[in-house]
């Protein structure tokens, strides 16, 4: 079971992670400043001034993707502080 949510962790934060990095790009040029330390800073930004041609996928993938890596993260460690 840890074994299968490590997989997911890792393999769901990587298509999170790419589009987090278009998105904090295209940030970066329009003069924000984004925190890659605070979990969903880019959300604010992707939501009112992001334009891309493919908005919608990236923003979706970005929202998606952390919150089931994020989970997949907090459910490790309810088993191991369970043991």
């Amino acid at each position: 079971m840890a074994a299968f949510l490590v997989a997911i962790a890792l393999l769901t934060g990587l298509p999170g992670w790419l589009a987090a990095s278009i998105i904090r790009r295209h940030a970066l040029q329009a003069g924000e400043s984004p925190s890659e330390w605070i979990p969903f800073s880019l959300i604010p930004f992707a939501v009112a001034r992001f334009r891309h041609p493919q908005r919608v996928l990236l923003v979706s993938a970005y929202l998606l993707m952390n919150l089931v890596s994020w989970a997949a993260v907090i459910v490790l460690l309810v088993l191991y502080i369970s043991q």
